[in-house]
């Protein structure tokens, strides 16, 4: 059995529902946080979203090596190459 045809398709919609399930099960910090939004630009590649952001791709890589220095511009900037918002919920 070949190992990649047994694994799932890597569509947006699982990318997104595996984000939702780790920020929803560890407390989030900054750092989770940036994690998470950076499986998700890997799956995508970071040139192109480096470019939707309008940032050049050592920029992009700069900004994300250090979560608790990354502008919060650029998180809501990463959020909309994606079509997603940010929303913050009681628990």
């Amino acid at each position: 059995m070949d190992i990649e045809s047994a694994a799932p398709p890597c569509t947006d919609a699982v990318v997104m529902d595996a984000l939702n399930a780790r920020l929803r099960a560890t407390p989030v910090d900054a750092d989770c946080l940036v994690a998470a939004l950076l499986l998700l630009v890997e799956q995508r590649g970071i040139s192109g979203v480096a470019r939707s952001c309008g940032m050049s791709n050592a920029t992009f890589r700069r900004q994300f090596r250090n979560a608790r220095d990354l502008p919060l511009s650029t998180l809501v900037r990463v959020l909309q190459a994606f079509a997603m918002q940010l929303r913050v919920e009681t628990r």
